[in-house]
């Protein structure tokens, strides 16, 4: 091996861990400098081998471009904030908890914001987090697992967190800073809570929003932060959103007519996701079927709206029954 490249690759090496492990650093840019020191190196073996006459020039080029693929690759998981804002006893109160009822685990109050952001930018999830037992346990332990969707499909798995909190209700925040290719559409984050004891009730909320690469586009209703099913007040409830799993139910013929089966589904202007956000169209709208597109695993429906409107929705969105 050319020692040129060899030094190349291990000083990236050194610099990529280096700079994660930097105890100054938020979360936030700890996610940043792993991927992007992860980038360098894969880049850094890809540009020698693509530059063989001169391997440590190669390296050090496919080192830069990696670095910008890896560093905006992930979905980078900001500070995470835990406050206390009600006692056990307040929270007893508010929920009307007996000891009978043994552990148990709510989530309330769940939020993102913005609603509507562009690919790049910050988003925050806001939630109260209640957890009660009998007195005699101080603390609960609890995971929590939060997963990204797009148009209703699984896309990322965000890093687990393993809480232990204080009985009571305790309000949640934390960052998430969107990858900058982000595809525009509309995303669900969903959050589940499981406590580490037996028997008891794992807990799931999913929080929409929705990403735009332009200036926003009219929609023939209004966007999933309006809609009945995903409304967020100014002090917003839990938002539970059914989440069906690609391709259960999705129809394997040409119908006349489909019907909504999501929070809200995208309406864009090709039989894919990569191709432009039309709109967004409620849980339980009626569409008219005009033709079918698509792949087996990736079926797709040209349909027509009320306004008259035409754009492609995902089978996966959609049902035959109302």
């Amino acid at each position: 091996m050319n020692k040129r490249f060899a030094r190349a690759v291990l000083w990236l090496m050194i610099l990529s861990q280096t700079t994660a492990g930097c105890e100054t650093m938020s979360e936030q840019q700890k996610s940043g400098a792993v991927g992007a020191g992860a980038g360098a190196v894969v880049g850094a073996a890809a540009g020698a081998l693509l530059n063989k006459k001169n391997p440590g020039q190669g390296a050090a080029i496919g080192a830069a471009a990696g670095a910008l693929v890896g560093g905006a690759a992930g979905w980078a998981v900001g500070e995470y904030r835990v406050r206390q804002v009600r006692t056990r006893e307040q929270a007893v109160a508010a929920t009307g908890y007996t000891p009978a009822q043994g552990v148990v685990v709510l989530i309330e109050k769940a939020a993102t914001t913005p609603q509507q952001l562009r690919p790049g930018e910050q988003l925050t999830f806001q939630a109260q987090y209640t957890v009660l037992a009998p007195p005699q346990q101080k603390e609960i332990q609890v995971t929590e697992t939060r997963t990204i969707l797009f148009d209703n499909r699984h896309l990322h798995d965000l890093p687990q967190k393993e809480l232990t909190l204080a009985q009571g209700t305790k309000d949640i925040q934390h960052s998430l800073t969107l990858p900058k290719e982000a595809a525009e559409g509309l995303y669900l984050m969903k959050t589940s809570l499981t406590p580490a004891v037996a028997n008891a009730q794992k807990v799931e909320v999913a929080t929409p929003f929705v990403v735009r690469t332009a200036a926003p586009v009219a929609s023939a209703v209004p966007p999933p932060s309006a809609t009945a099913a995903t409304a967020v007040p100014a002090r917003p409830p839990t938002v539970e959103v059914a989440v069906v799993p690609p391709g259960v139910q999705a129809p394997r013929v040409t119908p006349q007519a489909l019907y909504v089966k999501i929070a809200a589904a995208s309406i864009r202007d090709g039989a894919g996701v990569k191709f432009k956000l039309l709109s967004q169209v409620p849980q339980g709208t009626r569409l008219h079927v005009l033709e079918a597109g698509g792949t087996e695993a990736d079926r797709w429906f040209k349909v027509r709206l009320a306004n008259g409107q035409e754009g492609w929705v995902a089978a996966s969105a959609v049902s035959l029954n109302p």
